[in-house]
């Protein structure tokens, strides 16, 4: 019967544990089941944070590739179902202020037609570069500028040349040492390039030469190109110290950001002064990076084979540090120019209702203050005579063959066409490239809405209307004739009687006409008629405004003012923004960054 009994408690007991292992086997599946479901969660979850990481990644590349398509056409609306990596993006680009522009971009992924994740953000883009300066009414080179009765510049007048004639200037007027015309010492040749600006031990450059004779340094031009966006350069014309450069500083200039681009470019320096250099003696040209930046910088062109023989390339950290500087070889010679003396200069028979300064001056009136070279001299003067003053040195042009290489190929970026005759009203050109003559017929009518290069000449006849067009709102642009493979014989401006060059009525809105023509006889640009809202420039050639004909601002190599021309300058010159080229680039507005959805 015990034995009965213990297999009945053993039965029991059996059951007991059968009971609890499916008691247990229930719980263990109900918790795999909710460790399952927590775990498909989280593989959902994780799969959704990579898709709108993704779907976020699109819009802001959307954004960025909207920017690249307004700097090749402003007028760039957007872009639909662009597919990129695991998905697609859309754009849409709206004005919302004159040179102001919102972007929204919306992310698909995988596509827009059946969206796992979307993500839609906004930025708002702007041009905020100035690209050029004219602090002058009237700029002119070694080839003067010449008034004739009534004639008038309403501002101020810097010429490398002599300025002469009967009209008035109701500015100031300077007249500097002429320039020679070919460079006592350079070196062009070149096979690299050597950075500086871009690290502590590279801050500043320096080239040396020595002159062949003893005279006044005229004019200094350097080789660069930059990287990003560097500030200005500082230029300094110092004396040897036992083969390295001291720091006695006989010169000093500056070189503007704007006129240097991102492609290679001989760029003057403006110098505060004309040093008189001794012949057969080692000076330096120093160039001095604005900061130490990895990402913005300049490129000096450097010939690596070190054949210039009468001078060699340095660098150091800080050119004037206490006590000495550490100057190091450079990799060879930077290109460099270097001019010495030049023609003989002088204001001659014009009014000038301000100061005057020049090397001479005969038979002209002075109302202000006269400083001139010589003893004496037989000008009129109203206010005190300063003889014996060292005349100024020339300056650069206010825009360097780089510019206008950059702006020609912001309008190439839009398309080319062959020559083409324009008649009519309504009309619309910008960005482009013109093979060949621009023509326009009587009465034509062009609205730029980019810049616009004319691989040949630009001619207008009676009546025509060029003009900024209304969708660049207070931004200005460039109207070129340059023939590069034939500049003596292309590349003139011919403007019509009754014709208008002129911008699109916002403030500061300019229309740039631009002639590459190179020559000290035939006319560049033939203005004939008031140019409301006008810059022309010239710099290798003639410019000659007929009698009653008007301007804003002229640059030219040579300036002739027929009878009664006159020139009314307007102080927005001073900062004059470009949609397109080496200073006007569309730029993301910080802090206007937003994410819709």
């Amino acid at each position: 019967m015990a034995f009965f009994k213990e297999i009945k408690k053993y039965q029991s007991q059996s059951g007991q544990i059968v009971i609890v292992a499916i008691t247990m086997m229930a719980i263990f599946l109900m918790l795999s089941g909710s460790l399952f479901g927590y775990m498909m969660q989280n593989v959902k979850s994780g799969r959704a944070a990579v898709h709108q990481g993704q779907a976020l990644l699109l819009a802001e590349a959307g954004i960025d590739k909207a920017i690249y398509e307004l700097n090749k056409n402003p007028g760039f609306p957007g872009d639909s179902n662009v597919a990129l990596g695991s998905g697609q993006f859309s754009t849409m680009v709206s004005s919302i202020a004159p040179n102001e522009k919102r972007i929204t971009s919306t992310g698909y992924v995988p596509d827009s037609i059946n969206p796992q994740m979307v993500k839609t953000v906004k930025a708002t883009v702007y041009i905020n570069t100035t690209s050029a300066s004219f602090q002058f009414g009237v700029q002119v080179g070694n080839g003067g500028l010449t008034m004739a009765n009534g004639s008038q510049v309403n501002g101020n007048v810097f010429s490398n040349g002599s300025v002469v004639g009967s009209g008035v200037i109701t500015g100031s007027a300077i007249v500097a040492t002429g320039a020679a015309a070919v460079a006592d010492q350079e070196w062009i040749a070149t096979d690299s390039d050597f950075s500086f600006g871009d690290g502590n031990a590279r801050k500043d450059a320096a080239q040396s030469f020595v002159p062949s004779l003893t005279e006044s340094l005229t004019k200094v031009s350097v080789y660069l190109r930059k990287i990003g966006t560097p500030g200005d350069i500082t230029v300094k014309i110092v004396a040897d110290n036992s083969d390295e450069p001291s720091k006695t500083v006989l010169a000093s200039g500056t070189i503007s950001a704007a006129l240097i681009t991102g492609n290679y470019g001989f760029t003057d320096v403006n110098l505060d002064s004309a040093p008189s250099l001794n012949g057969s003696t080692r000076y330096w040209i120093i160039l001095s990076a604005p900061a130490v930046s990895a990402a913005n910088y300049y490129e000096w062109a450097v010939d690596t084979s070190g054949n210039y023989l009468n001078g060699t390339g340095n660098y150091c950290a800080q050119w004037d540090k206490n006590p000495n500087p550490v100057w190091k070889d450079a990799p060879g010679d930077f290109n460099f120019r270097v001019f010495l003396g030049g023609i003989p200069t002088s204001l001659s028979g014009v009014t000038v209702n301000e100061d005057a300064r020049a090397p001479q001056m005969n038979g002209c009136i002075v109302a202000g203050d006269a400083s001139f070279q010589g003893l004496d001299t037989d000008c009129a003067v109203g206010g005190t005579k300063y003889p014996g003053q060292a005349a100024p040195a020339p300056q650069a042009m206010p825009i360097s063959d780089a510019q206008i290489a950059a702006w020609e190929a912001a309008a190439q970026s839009g398309g080319t066409m062959p020559g083409t005759t324009i008649s009519g009203n309504g009309n619309k050109l910008g960005p482009v490239k013109i093979d060949g003559d621009l023509v326009m017929e009587n009465n034509a009518q062009l609205d730029l809405t980019g810049p616009v290069w004319v691989n040949g000449n630009i001619i207008l006849n009676n009546g025509c209307i060029v003009q900024v067009d209304s969708t660049l709102g207070n931004a200005s642009t460039v109207f070129i004739a340059d023939t590069p493979s034939s500049p003596s014989s292309g590349g003139q401006i011919n403007t019509g009687n009754n014709s208008i060059m002129q911008g699109n009525g916002f403030p500061n809105s300019f229309l740039m006409a631009i002639s590459g023509h190179v020559g000290s006889v035939a006319i560049a640009i033939a203005v004939t008629n008031n140019m409301a809202g006008t810059i022309f420039y010239a710099s290798k050639g003639v410019i000659d405004l007929s009698n009653n004909a008007g301007a804003n601002q002229l640059t030219g190599y040579a300036i002739h003012l027929q009878n009664n021309a006159i020139i009314n300058y307007l102080s927005g010159l001073q900062d004059i923004q470009f949609l397109q080229g080496p200073g006007g680039s569309w730029e993301y507005k910080r802090g206007s960054y937003v994410i819709v959805q």
